[in-house]
């Protein structure tokens, strides 16, 4: 008996580490995700490329004309805004309360204008310790959204379509474009895309696209996380761990005991 009890006790300490060790190969390689981490600006929210603030971990690329990238924290796209120098003016977003603007995971997150005749601008990270030729997952949360005007309360007008463009490495993926009315919101939505990287070392880039030009097709994002797919392969590795390990192996003595 006491020997059964001991071998039951290894079992669950050998699933236990063989778990855990699985969990740990597919833990995000992201740093950063949720934009919570800030440095360089006071400001709760800030526009990232032409203020002395940035995101931990990630770059915003060139834009063209006058840049439009925003961080915005809670319940301060339709309320302050984000204040941008040389203009004067407050942008925050259109026809939205705070609670339909909360993202799901209930911080930061960012807005990035899709008009490429105005104000396109990249998100980018490098991403380290990738397996290559393993398929990875990338998930996040985005929405599609209008910017407005919040200082004199200029706003812009007209029905928008709004996605991200996403790139790892070689492959690109892009969401299904979303449309919405003039002044209008999206709603929040989860998206996910399966990768394979072919170096340790890739970079990670978010583009937002949008119609028309002249208009203000933003997409906002959040939750941006990375981890392995578990392939028939690995999960046979496991399953013949706990082969190993006793747990699909009738114990004789057990048997014995039971009749």
């Amino acid at each position: 008996m006491r020997n059964s009890m001991f071998n039951r006790l290894a079992v669950c300490l050998t699933v236990a580490s063989i778990l855990c060790a699985a969990g740990t190969a597919q833990a995000s390689s992201i740093v950063n995700g949720g934009f919570e981490q800030t440095t360089g600006n006071t400001a709760n929210s800030f526009f990232l490329a032409n203020s002395s603030g940035s995101l931990v971990g990630w770059n915003v690329g060139a834009f063209l004309g006058h840049e439009s990238s925003v961080l915005f924290a809670p319940g301060e796209a339709d309320a302050g805004g984000a204040f941008r120098n040389g203009d004067n003016f407050n942008l925050g977003l259109w026809n939205t309360t705070a609670a339909s603007l909360t993202s799901p995971s209930g911080g930061n997150f960012v807005a990035f204008d899709g008009d490429s005749a105005f104000s396109r601008a990249t998100l980018s990270q490098t991403v380290t310790g990738l397996v290559p030729n393993t398929t990875y997952e990338i998930r996040f949360e985005w929405a599609a959204a209008q910017y407005k005007n919040l200082t004199d309360g200029v706003g812009f007008d007209g029905a928008t379509t709004s996605a991200w463009q996403v790139t790892l490495g070689s492959e690109t993926h892009t969401t299904t474009p979303v449309s919405i009315l003039s002044h209008g919101f999206s709603g929040w939505r989860t998206q996910s895309f399966t990768f394979h990287p072919t170096n340790s070392t890739e970079v990670l880039t978010f583009l937002a696209i949008g119609t028309p030009d002249g208009f203000p097709p933003v997409s906002l994002l959040d939750g941006v996380s990375l981890e392995i797919v578990p392939t028939p392969g690995a999960l046979g590795t496991i399953a013949l761990g706990l082969l190993g390990s006793g747990v699909a192996r009738p114990n004789r003595r057990d048997k014995a005991a039971s009749k």
